[in-house]
């Protein structure tokens, strides 16, 4: 039976009790009203999930790979009973702490900073991205004359989210006992846990059962400082490399440490307290940025970036990226639901035999360098 036939009978059902009472002569007895809406509410789920069968049909059979599914989660869920995910921007409030799903948040990280970066939200668990790294060759032709077929250079950018988690445990009576500030406070903490380690991975992660990160991109442009800085000179051959591949550099990506060493370098060599590295007047400390620019590429700081490599343990790393090669995908459970899950145990679980509370944050993030020659990591930057 279709859900449609099923909408169909539920409907007759509740007609026909109508329909004996009135040939009595009676009112509706109670047992009766509360049949005629359960009978109601099951036609309308058979209505929604009619609804999601019509929208899937005339694609049966279609695979588009960047192309995000219709939306019909939510509504099949609600044919079902499941509530709906939806975007919140408070977090654990009190009320939400007695629920399973309870938010989902948005997870700003420095990735957002970087000027022409392709960010994709997504529901599906794979993404595949056709980008062009060469542009096709153009040539002279003579009026009249035929052209010759000269096809780009385009590369296969596949994207699969890897999960993040971060699950802790709490007594369920200092749940009670905490006041909104603290479980807010205590609910946030779990998404910042989580960025820090998107950010890692961005940054360092292995390509092995993780995201392969900007530091780890096979092929990008490399260029070996060894030693401490005592000029910038090496910013200018790493735009070089990416602008003699056709990328246009777009940031300047780096540590804290190597940050504080530029500040450092003084735009004279005598008698000046005015650093090289000035002010970004657009982007002041804005979403991990440093406020600072330099060479005209806004200058983003990132902890992940590492501080204590080298033989010394004090070599740290500067990627020139063109934001426009890099790619990157949070999966969220349904259309329109931010990236962060956050979410707490129910009564039936685990956790209620010893009266705790557990709480996970979990988001589901991959990222690639579309073209590894629209980047250039400087590496050995010696700093105190």
């Amino acid at each position: 039976m279709t859900h449609a036939e099923k909408r169909a009978q539920y409907l007759a059902d509740a007609r026909q009790i109508v329909a004996t009472a009135q040939a009595t002569g009676r009112p509706l007895t109670q047992q009766e009203s509360t049949r005629i809406e359960s009978l109601i509410a099951d036609s309308k789920q058979a209505a929604v999930a009619q609804a999601a069968d019509d929208l899937r049909a005339p694609f049966a059979g279609v695979v588009k790979q960047s192309e995000s599914k219709r939306d019909t989660a939510q509504q099949v869920g609600a044919a079902f009973g499941v509530r709906s995910i939806t975007p919140s921007t408070t977090g654990f409030a009190r009320q939400e702490w007695s629920q399973g799903i309870v938010a989902s948040l948005d997870l700003p990280t420095f990735l957002d900073s970087i000027p022409g970066a392709v960010k994709h939200n997504i529901t599906e668990p794979t993404l595949k991205v056709a980008v062009i790294t060469a542009d096709a060759s153009a040539a002279v032709v003579a009026a009249g004359a035929a052209a010759t077929a000269a096809d780009p250079t385009t590369a296969l950018v596949t994207l699969n989210p890897y999960r993040v988690v971060t699950l802790t445990e709490i007594s369920r009576e200092v749940v009670s006992a905490m006041p909104d500030t603290a479980l807010q406070a205590f609910g946030d903490s779990l998404t910042v846990s989580v960025r820090r380690k998107v950010e890692a991975l961005a940054i360092n992660g292995s390509g092995s059962s993780q995201p392969r990160g900007i530091l780890n991109t096979t092929g990008a442009w490399g260029i070996a400082l060894g030693g401490a800085m005592s000029n910038l000179d090496f910013i200018a051959d790493a735009v070089e490399k990416v602008q003699r591949a056709g990328g246009q550099p777009t940031a300047i990506i780096t540590s804290p440490a190597v940050v504080r060493e530029m500040l450092q370098i003084k735009s004279a060599t005598s008698g000046s307290n005015l650093p090289v590295l000035q002010a970004n007047a657009l982007q002041p400390f804005a979403n991990g940025a440093t406020g600072l620019v330099l060479n005209g590429l806004p200058v983003i700081v990132s902890t992940s970036v590492p501080a204590d490599g080298g033989a010394s343990g004090n070599a740290s790393y500067l990627a020139v990226l063109d934001g426009n090669a890099l790619h990157y995908a949070f999966q969220s459970p349904s259309q329109g639901a931010a990236p962060v899950e956050l979410a707490r145990s129910t009564d039936g679980s685990d956790y209620f035999a010893k009266d705790l509370v557990a709480l996970r944050a979990t988001a589901r993030f991959d990222l690639a360098v579309a073209n590894p020659l629209g980047l250039c990591i400087v590496s050995g930057i010696t700093v105190a």
